[in-house]
């Protein structure tokens, strides 16, 4: 029976209890070291993917970019291990496809209207732009369709409803109490 966590590598209230103090192994940083296809060393029906796994000598980065490109290959992998140990046919190939990390620049939030994107093409851009770019960016990577618009809308909308309040002050004129 196939079994999802989702779950820090840091347990927040429970003492001895996660990820560290389990008997998976890990490197002297805690992470789970796993092979290539993401499955764990000497576990190869469990599989870690994010900043609490290594599947190579030097470490990933730390981010939401890797962790999302990991849960394509580790999802494809619980699919073929279930489908390889649940197949009534021999001829059925099921193959575990190994991890490829392809960096894809860095976006950073700078403030409520500003931010900075570098890509791997030599792109870079920042300032107001650059923040509306990110949210979108933001969106497209959401699960659904719906919380994709949520998204681009809500950030948007509040970065409008900020930009338009700011306009009203500087046009305001101030009162006069006398």
């Amino acid at each position: 029976t196939p079994l999802l966590w989702t779950a820090g590598s840091t347990p927040t209230s429970i003492k001895n209890s996660g990820i560290r103090n389990s008997v998976l192994p890990r490197d002297a940083m805690g992470r789970i070291l796993t092979s290539p296809t993401l499955n764990v060393a000497n576990y190869p029906n469990v599989f870690a993917i994010g900043d609490c796994s290594r599947p190579k000598k030097v470490p990933y980065p730390g981010t939401a970019q890797v962790a999302m490109q990991m849960a394509t290959v580790a999802s494809w992998n619980i699919y073929a291990s279930l489908s390889k140990k649940y197949s009534c046919r021999e001829q059925d190939t099921f193959t575990l496809l190994p991890f490829s990390y392809l960096n894809l620049g860095e976006m950073m939030t700078l403030g409520t209207n500003d931010a900075t994107i570098s890509t791997l093409g030599g792109i870079e851009l920042s300032g107001p732009a650059a923040s509306w770019l990110r949210r979108l960016v933001y969106a497209a990577r959401m699960p659904t369709p719906g919380q994709g618009l949520f998204a681009a809308v809500d950030g948007s909308s509040r970065k409008l409803a900020r930009g338009a309040l700011r306009s009203a002050r500087r046009k305001s004129k101030p009162v006069d109490w006398k």
